[in-house]
């Protein structure tokens, strides 16, 4: 009798066929994961991949509710002293440590995207397109947002729900690779001062200083992402047909955050390296500023909501004895014009189609507040701040992007809705239409 038949059953080794038999056809050592079924050679493996491991995700809005949960959670949390919405918040780099977490991984993939992250991650490191050494693309995390927002686009999601849920994919995505950004270009504490110099310094062409905080940033970015019109990867992710455009996504989009974090470096390394600025006087000159900078944060934040408000209910927008009052101050006014567009402006504001609206309001509160602050103008005197407001949207050499944005879009807001074409008008009509939206906003506490 040989050794071998001498041998415990559960000790004799498996032979090949054993071993096949017993862990499924075309499995060999530390390939057990690979599907039989798949080319992964093919210049389309990603997403039939993603399908078999994603046979059992049910996008529903449940899902949708945890989705947005786990987002919340993650900017929100507190670890040890760091408290993350104090960094997502502001507008600052440098003085908060955040991390994305082996648990926020784990739990990803347990109740986001409910797969084994090591089989998944065998499959997708087979695929040509893919170089398991690419710290972006080869990272299985990454991997799976394309394919989630591909399945949200095409679930029976409602609209609203199904945006959202873009949203918050895009969005964690940005959290997951900010974290890693700040991991290696602030491994250690920055100066308080010279990090809110480095944002003093920025002018308005820097994203961060025209959204005024991380989180509004990301969330920007990502509906740029996900519109048709300005996403360069919608078809990327809606198809999922070609395996290269998935992965250009994927790096594309973190190498584009990169570049916008890249920018504040240089800002921040040219601060650090001044040595004016220690100094105490300078300290308090940085306090002062970093007071001005929450002040102006926190009244853009309150009063944009305020208005978002009365546009969205339509007819709370509306106040004649306002509009008497916007062209009081106008070169050439015409009230009856005025009128009728800022009537018209509400409904136009609540088309989602129309997303120019929103900018241009978002940008007259944006300034308005950035003005006011800069030229110590108090906002309960009402006429100055119309006649300097009334200035500075006409003024010819302005370098100021908020500014520009003002005029570029109520202009074209002004030629949607009245058919004028007369440039004159069209920008009195402008300058009348901003100057509105501010006083109506300083109008908040005596309406409501």
């Amino acid at each position: 009798m040989s050794l071998y038949r001498e041998l415990p059953d559960d000790l004799k080794p498996f032979s090949l066929f054993e071993d096949l038999a017993d862990h499924g056809p075309g499995c060999v050592d530390g390939m057990e994961a690979l599907f039989n079924d798949i080319n992964y050679a093919s210049t389309n493996a990603i997403l039939p991949i993603c399908e078999k491991f994603g046979e059992y995700l049910d996008v529903t809005p449940a899902w949708a509710l945890k989705l947005r949960k786990y987002v919340y959670n993650f900017i929100t949390r507190t670890v040890g002293l760091v408290n993350y919405m104090e960094f997502f918040g502001s507008p600052y780099l440098g003085l908060h440590k955040i991390t994305f977490t082996t648990g926020d991984r784990n739990l990803w993939f347990s109740e986001i995207f409910d797969v084994d992250e090591e089989e998944l991650k065998e499959n997708l490191h087979e695929v040509q397109s893919i170089r398991k050494e690419w710290n972006v693309v080869g990272d299985v995390f990454n991997m799976t947002i394309p394919y989630l927002m591909y399945r949200i686009y095409h679930s029976k999601l409602d609209q609203k729900t199904k945006h959202q849920a873009l949203v918050d994919v895009v969005s964690m995505y940005h959290y997951k690779c900010f974290t890693s950004i700040i991991h290696n270009d602030y491994p250690f504490q920055a100066r308080r001062d010279v990090v809110l110099e480095t944002y003093n310094r920025l002018s308005l062409k820097y994203d961060i200083k025209r959204y005024g905080s991380w989180k509004k940033l990301i969330e920007a970015r990502a509906e740029w992402i996900i519109d048709p019109k300005t996403g360069i990867h919608f078809e990327a992710f809606t198809k999922m047909n070609d395996d290269k455009k998935i992965v250009y996504m994927v790096g594309d989009i973190q190498n584009r955050f990169r570049r916008l974090i890249n920018d504040i470096n240089k800002v921040f390394h040219d601060v650090k390296n001044k040595t004016n600025i220690v100094s105490v006087e300078g300290a308090k000159v940085n306090l002062k500023d970093e007071l001005t900078i929450k002040s102006v944060t926190k009244e853009v934040t309150q009063y944009g909501l305020y208005i978002e408000r009365i546009l969205t209910e339509e007819t709370s927008f509306y106040k004649p004895e306002l509009i008497n009052y916007a062209s009081s101050v106008l070169e050439h006014p015409n009230t009856e014009k005025l009128g009728f567009l800022v009537q018209r402006f509400p409904g136009a504001y609540n088309n989602p189609k129309k997303p120019l609206y929103k900018k241009f309001v978002d940008s007259v509160v944006t300034h308005m507040f950035e003005y006011l602050h800069a030229n110590e103008i108090k906002k309960t005197n009402v006429y100055e701040v119309l006649v300097r407001l009334r200035g500075a949207y006409g003024a010819p050499k302005s370098k100021n992007d908020t500014v520009k944005d003002v005029r570029t879009l109520g202009e074209e807001i002004v030629r949607e809705q009245t058919g004028i074409k007369t440039p004159q008008t069209v920008q009195s009509l402008r300058a009348g239409l901003s100057l509105y939206i501010v006083l109506r906003i300083l109008s908040k506490d005596y309406y409501e």
